[in-house]
């Protein structure tokens, strides 16, 4: 199997009409990450989050290279990196030239999910609406309406309906 491996299956699994899903949010559960950071200093812990959210924001995973790392806690040396990763090692996943954390991988590919469902349901609550206004253009002796165009008012029709009256 190639290093590439889990990033063509999230690619697989998080397209919705052949465009890569872009997440706006994520859950935080604030206990649980209190607790997992609980015996990291300070530094740690940002840098914790930080890979948190680059995995988040990368489809549930970053790839397992130094300078991407790097890059990722804003551009510290190699020898910064090194203690970083040797103090969060225990809690990252290690996986075919990836990292990430253990639940992410799971609770990212669940919104995604979510996301496509909600998607559908929208483009198919979209259709239906689209179809009720079409049917609603009929009165009630089903003589077709003509959809109202910018700038025209009922005050329009009223003055009309008045003049071929008057006629």
């Amino acid at each position: 199997m190639s290093n590439n491996h889990l990033y063509e299956e999230l690619d697989k699994s998080t397209t919705l009409n052949s465009e890569k899903v872009k997440l706006p949010a994520m859950y935080i559960f604030v206990n649980n990450m209190l607790m997992d950071m609980q015996d990291l200093s300070i530094r740690e812990a940002g840098a914790y989050s930080l890979l948190l959210f680059h995995m988040w924001r990368n489809g549930g995973a970053i790839p397992d290279n130094n300078k991407t790392i790097a890059r990722y806690l804003g551009n510290i040396s190699q020898k910064e990196v090194k203690k970083i990763r040797e103090k969060l090692a225990f809690k990252l996943e290690f996986c075919e030239g990836s990292i990430t954390i253990p639940g992410l991988q799971k609770q990212y590919n669940d919104a995604v999910a979510k996301h496509q469902h909600k998607s559908k349901a929208g483009y198919i609550g979209g259709k239906a609406s689209a179809n009720n206004k079409n049917n609603q253009r009929y009165n009630e002796t089903n003589n077709y309406t003509e959809p109202r165009q910018r700038g025209e008012s009922k005050l329009g029709d009223v003055l009309e309906a008045s003049f071929k009256q008057i006629q």
